[in-house]
């Protein structure tokens, strides 16, 4: 949590929910959940995707074009590569098992056009 909190105060996106637990979940659960890991997102979850299908990716497009300015700046970081062929270049997948890793941290700043070459554990420092 702290590596996509530590992304997210630099580089100022928003995020959108598209995991599976929106099927049960509202943005403001989503919001108690990371403040109860120490990050407060209200006013930075701004959504859901919808639950139409086929696949995530599918969703996800349907989201960006009904919501987001073109050309879209985004990241999608998922477990699982239900993406469309042109999604994988703004694709993270990191571990189901161990979240986010580190190198996931960097390929994500890279698709923001961010670098963090000089970055060591959790002392880190974008600009």
């Amino acid at each position: 949590m702290l590596l996509l909190k530590t992304a997210q105060e630099q580089i100022g996106f928003k995020i959108v929910i598209s995991s599976t637990w929106r099927y049960s979940l509202g943005i403001p659960d989503f919001v108690t959940m990371f403040k109860e890991y120490g990050w407060d997102t209200e006013g930075i979850i701004i959504g859901k995707t919808d639950t139409d299908g086929p696949y995530r990716g599918n969703e996800i497009q349907r989201w960006l074009n009904n919501h987001a300015k073109y050309p879209y700046e985004y990241c999608i970081l998922d477990d699982t590569p239900d993406m469309l062929d042109e999604q994988f270049v703004n694709f993270v997948q990191p571990s189901f098992e161990n979240g986010l890793s580190f190198d996931n941290f960097q390929k994500m700043l890279a698709i923001f056009g961010e670098s963090c070459d000089d970055c060591l554990g959790y002392n880190i420092r974008l600009k």
